[in-house]
């Protein structure tokens, strides 16, 4: 009976660990302005252990030392974890990963590539004023946050009608460069 009962126990114990925890997956960084948001999808739901999310990040160069990455999310429940906060250099490319945890299991890591730079939407300015006259067109845009990590220019295009007559589709256009 009890070399029965301890090969149950044994088995019981090797098939716990040896359950796979999937990871995350569709992991996408949504990157505006100087605001990143690491996203990603997780369906998995025959746990007993409610499942958590930890995410981290270390410049690209030094993904293979374990002791240089750093912690951006532990211990989420939610599919997202904000990276705005670890306010990583614009110009730096990154290595980002993110895995499943519940209770004593951990999923393989999901990693992606992360290049502020190359990767990063440009937001449209949060305040346009337009003031038109006679004399001409005056144009108030508000200040970018990304005035300071990189050199802005606003194009804009405009038509304008000196006569009844002619047609809307004349546009003209301009660069505004940003004043500091």
């Amino acid at each position: 009976m009890s070399l029965h009962l301890d090969l149950r126990l044994t088995l019981l114990l090797i098939m716990t660990v040896s359950a796979s925890l999937p990871g995350p997956h569709d992991v996408k960084m949504i990157a505006v302005d100087m605001d990143y948001m690491l996203q990603w999808e997780w369906n998995y739901t025959q746990l007993e252990d409610p499942v958590t999310f930890t995410s981290d990040y270390v410049f690209w160069e030094a993904q293979d030392d374990e002791g240089s990455y750093k912690r951006a999310c532990k211990g989420s429940r939610e599919r997202q974890c904000d990276f705005t906060h670890c306010k990583l250099p614009f110009s730096g490319t990154f290595l980002i990963r993110v895995r499943a945890e519940a209770g004593l299991q951990c999923s393989n890591w999901t990693q992606m590539r992360f290049t502020p730079d190359e990767d990063v939407l440009l937001a449209s300015p949060s305040r346009v004023n337009v003031k038109a006259d006679v004399d001409g067109l005056t144009l108030m845009i508000s200040k970018s946050v990304m005035r300071d990590v990189m050199k802005l220019q606003y194009r804009v295009q405009y038509w304008e009608r000196l006569k009844p007559e002619q047609s809307r589709n004349t546009w003209k256009c301009m660069t505004v460069h940003m004043l500091h």
